[in-house]
């Protein structure tokens, strides 16, 4: 019972640092920490047969025990991510992050984390300074996570484990390489855009309405996919540009029809939103109809 209660508050600690990286877009600029230790040289022999993790679409490679599970690569922006399951374990092995592109700094990071529940070591990875978290023990079960400053094409490279020992190891087999596929790379450039732009319309929005009116995590998810656009060229392209669409809604699960409604406040061109009678809206009365659609 103690072990397992240690590994739930270890996992807890885990997802409040994944959190705490997501929520503020998942980048590191690291202008914190200004005089950097070494830490202890792993031995070869320590690595020695340990298979090999290189990507071109990375700007990193390392090595990792081979009785440890193939990695497991999850490429869907904001979450890229990589996996690598220790056999036999369901909490066990690496967990890296990368986040190509942003502006969030380490210490914006730090703020998130209570760091009394860690022992910090400042330290170089070939050249690049870098930061370990050592999460104190409960219940004698370790973790770790480290962060690595940012390169050329992403502010930061956060990996974790249960195992404080062998992330050491794997820490010191890491490479820095050319990023030759830049297909990640772009993929957060053009989601950040296109996040940048709804916050625009959200505050302009919350300004010119108050606070009452917001649009909710699952109309901003879904505004932000690329079925937004495609869904929207698909209409325009069957009805024309004065399809007449009805901004109603009486169920929680509206179909394709009201969404793309809804996608009007991210429009400027020849779109209108009628009510149940076919009563066109225009100026306020659409973007009042709109804020309505959106409220949650």
């Amino acid at each position: 019972m103690k072990n397992q209660k240690g590994i739930s508050i270890l996992i807890g600690i885990i997802v409040i640092v994944a959190v705490a990286v997501l929520t503020f877009g998942g980048v590191f600029a690291y202008q914190y920490f200004v005089k950097p230790a070494g830490l202890p040289v792993q031995s070869q022999q320590a690595t020695e047969g340990w298979k090999t993790f290189s990507d071109s679409r990375f700007p990193f490679e390392f090595r990792y025990p081979s009785e440890w599970k193939d990695s497991v690569i999850k490429t869907d922006v904001p979450n890229i991510s990589i996996t690598i399951k220790e056999i036999n374990s369901e909490f066990g092995g690496l967990n890296v992050d990368y986040k190509p592109g942003g502006k969030l700094k380490l210490e914006d990071f730090f703020a998130q984390v209570d760091e009394g529940s860690f022992e910090k070591t400042e330290f170089n990875i070939n050249g690049r300074k870098a930061v370990k978290l050592i999460y104190k023990p409960v219940s004698g079960i370790p973790g770790a996570f480290v962060v690595i400053d940012r390169d050329n094409y992403g502010n930061f490279i956060l990996l974790r484990s249960l195992d404080a020992e062998k992330l050491s190891a794997v820490i010191s087999t890491i490479k820095f390489i050319e990023v030759k596929d830049l297909s990640l790379v772009n993929k957060m450039a053009s989601y950040i855009a296109e996040m940048d732009a709804f916050l625009k319309t959200k505050l302009n929005l919350l300004t010119t309405y108050g606070s009452e009116y917001f649009i909710g995590d699952d109309q901003s998810n879904w505004c932000y996919s690329q079925k937004f656009n495609s869904l929207k060229k698909n209409i325009i392209n069957t009805y024309g540009n004065e399809t007449k669409i009805t901004c109603s809604c009486g169920t929680s699960n509206c179909n394709d029809t009201y969404k793309w409604c809804v996608s009007v406040l991210l429009s400027t061109g020849n779109y209108y939103c009628v009510d149940s009678g076919a009563q066109r809206f225009t100026g306020d009365n659409l973007n009042i109809c709109m804020a309505g659609i959106c409220k949650r």
